[in-house]
């Protein structure tokens, strides 16, 4: 069930306490392990729905690198329409810039990923690997990524 900290605002997700020594008490814990007192809550009566941050993020590497690094967030918005919109130009402009790359250098220059999907482009530059993600998070919420996300 669904509850809200009354301290931190924070949205959760919350169950009765399965400890034996917990028995009879009001004591519920969160996903992540926190333990309430069941007047330290509020209980919302019709489903809440957190806001969502929206993120493009980049990496870019070189095969030979031991280290492929993490992605950096290159535009965050709370507006799907705008961080997509964001996306879809990076990726257009990549796919320019592979096929000029192509004609300059030959075939074996551009290639894009197989497994590239609706929020996930990658392609490689000679010996460079970029690629581009679209993720979404759930904000003020214990649980970060949405459940059909896992």
């Amino acid at each position: 069930m669904q509850a809200i900290d009354k301290k931190t605002g924070i949205l959760m997700e919350v169950l009765p306490s399965s400890k034996k020594s917990d028995e009879g008490s009001d004591v519920m814990v969160s996903l992540q392990g926190f333990r309430y007192r069941r007047d330290e809550l509020e209980f919302p009566e019709q489903p809440v729905e957190p806001q969502r941050l929206y993120a493009v993020l980049e990496n870019g590497h070189e095969f030979d690198d031991l280290d492929a690094g993490e992605s950096s967030p290159v535009f965050l918005s709370t507006d799907h329409r705008r961080a997509r919109s964001i996306y879809n130009r990076l990726v257009i402009q990549a796919r320019q810039q592979g096929l000029e790359g192509k004609k300059q250098y030959g075939d074996d220059y551009y290639e894009e990923d197989d497994e590239n999907n609706e929020n996930m482009f990658c392609y490689y530059l000679g010996k460079w690997c970029y690629t581009y993600r679209f993720e979404e998070y759930l904000m003020d919420s214990e649980r970060v990524k949405a459940r059909n996300d896992f």
